[in-house]
């Protein structure tokens, strides 16, 4: 063999795909923003679409271009994915850059003051990145070209780096349209001209923890399996420089959020807590139009339903985020916090209440009648007390079973003999199928 003909040792972040996969990934976050109905970067408005390789649309700026929801329109923020970059005006990749960002800024459909175009990059020195950020934040803040350029050549205000970069985006675009910006060309670009930095090329990326995060947050599914298969997918559009929306993704990358988890802020706890709270809280749903119900409800509170009514309706005005009223059902929300806070107001007879109430409806026989068919008809309702009532008594046995050690007022001998009376007693009655 050849001596010269052995391959050198490269990069290994280059002939290992590494600029590709920089690329996916990044497309795969703003996939993430689109499946979880989130924000596009920069824009402040919620992403309606994602379109791949956008050349075919007349785009130059081709990577990945974000549309977003805009009142009655739509926003977009072009975006031009660089693993690294050199600013300078004689690296070709930066001269490219600012040359199609140039052209795709001059176009009819790309609104001056609102869309974007992004440079998307892991690794740029410092002085560029302060200097684009500056440039844009001035920008931002002028009042017209004449006020951004006084700023950026005011001294101490100002510096040489950030007046080199003016200069050299200005040589840019002069070498593309073979004429010099005006100042209020180059103060209209640098406005929507805006860098954006991830660093998902490391394992310690604090981009892509973010990222598991907010899945977390919309997925019961493991986070690392669902962004692994997020960064696939986009791979996958990014060869067929698809344009994919919310509707039309792919079904299984859907499924992946279907059971999106909801995270509740619980409500400002309640001060002055009465005896009449644990008690609503213990019995945790009712309807108001079943006898059963109401006759549950007096037999575990101790009073008149008529009082315990008008109790709940103080409730309901003073505290609406803990209870509600619709169309007759009465539900306790945050059912466990409320209880959380009742622990010192919990007392012997209010646990023995409730056993002799779940002992009575948990005997009650099923009203369904056997066919002459392997299964039962129903005779309008099971049980005389509604489903919900009977789960929500059940439910607060299970969390003083497993709080008991916290309630201080009462005695945990007598409610593990009531309990274990109340289990043989309902054993002993049951029906069992055979």
């Amino acid at each position: 063999m050849a001596k010269n003909s052995i391959s050198k040792i490269s990069n290994a972040f280059s002939t290992g795909g590494g600029g590709v996969n920089f690329e996916q990934q990044i497309q795969a976050m703003f996939l993430l923003s689109l499946l979880v109905e989130g924000f596009c970067p920069a824009m402040n408005e919620q992403t309606k679409r994602v379109c791949f390789q956008a050349k075919h649309l007349g785009y130059d700026v081709d990577d990945l271009v974000v549309f977003t929801y805009r009142d009655q329109t739509e926003g977009k923020m072009l975006c031009q994915i660089k693993h690294s970059i050199t600013v300078t005006e004689k690296d070709k990749i930066f001269q490219e850059v600012i040359c199609a960002a140039w052209s795709d800024f001059n176009k009819e459909e790309f609104d001056k003051e609102n869309d974007r175009i992004a440079l998307v990059t892991a690794q740029i020195s410092n002085n560029a990145q302060q200097s684009l950020r500056f440039l844009h934040a001035q920008a931002i803040g002028s009042v017209d070209e004449r006020d951004f350029i006084e700023r950026i050549n005011t001294r101490n205000f100002s510096n040489t780096d950030y007046i080199k970069m003016l200069t050299i985006i200005k040589e840019c675009i002069s070498a593309a349209q073979d004429c010099e910006p005006t100042n209020r060309e180059i103060w209209s670009f640098c406005k929507a001209f805006i860098l954006l930095l991830f660093d998902m090329d490391c394992w310690e990326s604090v981009n892509r923890a973010l990222s598991a995060s907010l899945i977390k947050c919309n997925s019961s599914m493991d986070a690392t399996l669902v962004w692994s298969r997020l960064v696939e997918y986009a791979g996958s559009c990014n060869q067929s420089a698809a344009s994919i929306n919310k509707e039309n993704s792919d079904k299984s990358i859907q499924e992946l959020f279907s059971e999106n988890k909801i995270i509740q802020i619980l409500p400002t706890p309640i001060t002055g807590i009465d005896l009449f709270i644990p008690t609503v809280a213990l019995i945790g749903t009712w309807r108001e139009d079943n006898e059963f119900d109401r006759k549950v409800v007096e037999r575990v509170s101790g009073i008149k339903y008529s009082e315990f009514e008008a109790k709940a309706r103080t409730m309901l005005s003073q505290n609406a985020e803990y209870i509600q009223l619709t169309n007759g059902k009465w539900k306790i929300n945050h059912k466990e916090e409320l209880l959380n806070q009742c622990k010192e107001k919990i007392f012997d007879d209010s646990i023995e209440r409730m056993l002799e109430t779940v002992k009575s409806i948990l005997s009650q026989k099923s009203k369904c009648v056997t066919s002459e068919m392997p299964y039962f008809v129903p005779a309008s309702g099971e049980y005389e007390n509604t489903p919900e009532l009977r789960t929500g008594l059940v439910k607060s046995l299970c969390w003083i079973k497993k709080n008991f050690s916290e309630l201080s007022q009462c005695n945990y001998d007598n409610f593990e003999r009531d309990t274990f009376c109340l289990v043989r007693i309902l054993l002993e009655n049951a029906e069992f199928g055979v």
